[in-house]
């Protein structure tokens, strides 16, 4: 997909880190790109044939196989190809604003080679800058395309997700125009090729978030994608579950999945006596 968008072979293999240190690369790229790469072509190869084999027998046993959604994230060289897009650029990697034309254009151009090779069990994974602490856009973001978000997204939203019964604790959080059109897009990315298409949301992407503000933001998201269709992986480290944030909102009414990020049992305060603070593994 990248070499269709006119980057070359190096250019491709070099923004995955080695075989070894490959969750850098899923978990977005932004900071890793070039730890023990580039990634072998061969290994590339494998791990495409490996694919086709798991979910083969996922399927067999009736079991939902999740595939990666394009959301955002490229190698930086396509800025340099691609002038006129909204790139922008956090450590080794670019972010496309899902606002800009090629945003449809590449989405549309992932899903499609995506369900060629792998076939489909309609859920995509699409997290959505899980490593960045907030959108890259939010700092560059125009008046203009605030002002027009809402005629835009009243347009695209057939049915959303979430509409709070009156006298609930999350009524007063309204839905973050920005993240709502912007959520629209993301989705649109999926359902264009797969009118199926079920977004999974990891909710590590947000377990710092508290405040109502970055709840607004989520619900951006929830509000764009049509009921039953926006699925968030609950994750957090104490187990309690990230439904209750928000005066235990539930995630607004989208359906989720309960999990816990266990962190060696709650255990990693101090190694041999020496505390190591904020370390957070996973």
């Amino acid at each position: 997909m990248f070499t269709k968008l006119g980057l070359n072979d190096s250019e491709i293999r070099s923004w995955f880190n080695g075989p070894a240190l490959l969750t850098w690369s899923r978990g977005q790229n932004e900071y890793g790109a070039g730890i023990a790469g580039p990634l072998p072509r061969s290994f590339m190869k494998a791990q495409w044939e490996l694919q086709k084999q798991i979910l083969a027998r996922y399927r067999q046993l009736g079991i939902v196989g999740q595939l990666p959604a394009f959301q955002g994230n490229m190698p930086i060289g396509v800025k340099a190809l691609k002038q006129d897009a909204n790139i922008s650029v956090q450590g080794a990697t670019g972010w496309l604003d899902a606002l800009d034309p090629l945003y449809a254009e590449v989405a549309d151009l992932w899903m499609e080679t995506l369900v060629a090779d792998f076939g489909t069990d309609h859920w995509y994974q699409l997290d959505g800058y899980l490593n960045g602490g907030t959108a890259p856009w939010m700092d560059t973001r125009s008046e203009s395309i605030e002002e027009d978000s809402a005629a835009a997204v009243g347009a695209a939203v057939a049915q959303p997700s979430s509409a709070a019964a009156p006298g609930t604790p999350e009524e007063k959080i309204t839905a973050d125009p920005a993240w709502l059109r912007r959520g629209v897009e993301a989705y649109t990315g999926l359902n264009r090729t797969d009118p199926d298409a079920v977004w999974s949301f990891q909710g590590f992407a947000f377990v710092s978030w508290n405040t109502e503000q970055k709840a607004s933001w989520l619900k951006g998201f929830i509000d764009a994608v049509p009921k039953d269709h926006f699925n968030i992986i609950d994750m957090g480290y104490s187990g309690n579950g990230e439904w209750q944030k928000w005066n235990d909102s539930s995630f607004f009414g989208a359906k989720f999945v309960w999990t816990a990020l266990m962190n060696f049992g709650g255990k990693i305060t101090s190694i041999k006596g020496m505390p190591i603070g904020n370390v957070q593994t996973f």
